[in-house]
């Protein structure tokens, strides 16, 4: 591993992992992300606590040809001039996994981010108020950094949590939500990972919009390693895109709107 010893390193991700052993939980490592300027590392860690000091790690690097899909004719450039705009969030893959998958896997790491982009492509052609808005992929050398999407202000998770909301503004939220889930499916579409937290608020206009769409597949196509969030699906980790999934989790956000 060669990095340069005068630029520290950036801990992107520290998650503890846990192992059943003889039916009990026992913890076993901390797995560990980094950045080093453009070069990014995973290592275990096997202390529980205290600070993380990359020196201690045993590195290994991420290629970034696993993490980072090739931009291809089929998918549109974000402008330079949208990139500097406040309202703008650029969407990078998570790498929290990445240390956990085979070596198959790793170097198939970057699907999911193509599958999303490609998803965003079909969305822009027929856009919806009810839909997060893609302004098109960041690239460099000739990969996809990240995604370039408007940015919204909360969550309807994180509204839930500060906010107590009237009856006619949950339905008003609650009927938003299921026009983008309509207009989904009606392009062969299953959002897959519908959640409090792919739910975003536009304060422009008070309307709720679907975001988060590296679950997306088609309609019968195999979901692949994004497979939505436990509890809030018919099937925890599905197989295969099923609009089932998409009723399930909107009868779950009716149910949590109602409860709040």
């Amino acid at each position: 591993m060669e990095v340069s010893p005068n630029e520290p390193f950036q801990i992107l991700y520290c998650n503890s992992v846990w192992k059943d052993k003889n039916g009990d939980p026992t913890f076993d490592h901390r797995m560990v992300v980094l950045r080093h300027s453009e070069q990014y590392f995973f290592g275990r860690d096997s202390r529980r606590k205290g600070d993380i000091d990359p020196a201690l790690l045993s590195l290994e690097p991420i290629p970034i040809t696993h993490i980072r899909a090739p931009f291809t004719a089929d998918l549109t450039m974000a402008p330079d001039l949208t990139l500097d705009l406040e309202d703008v969030y650029i969407k990078e893959p998570g790498l929290v996994a990445y240390g956990h998958c085979s070596p198959a896997e790793q170097q198939a790491f970057f699907k999911p981010q193509l599958q999303e982009a490609q998803v965003y492509e079909q969305l822009r052609l027929k856009p919806h108020p009810n839909i997060g808005i893609y302004h098109g992929c960041v690239v460099k050398g000739g990969r996809i950094k990240g995604l370039c999407l408007r940015r919204y202000g909360r969550t309807l998770g994180q509204l839930l949590r500060e906010e107590t909301l009237g009856q006619d503004q949950k339905t008003a939220y609650m009927e938003d939500v299921k026009k983008g889930v309509v207009h989904l499916h009606a392009l062969g579409f299953v959002h897959g990972d519908i959640n409090p937290s792919n739910i975003m608020l536009d304060s422009r206009i008070n309307q709720a919009v679907l975001i988060d769409f590296d679950s997306c597949r088609p309609v019968g196509k195999p979901m692949g390693r994004k497979a939505g969030t436990t509890d809030w699906s018919s099937v925890d980790c599905p197989e295969v895109a099923e609009m089932e999934h998409d009723y399930t989790a909107l009868q779950l956000i009716q149910r949590l709107l109602e409860d709040s």
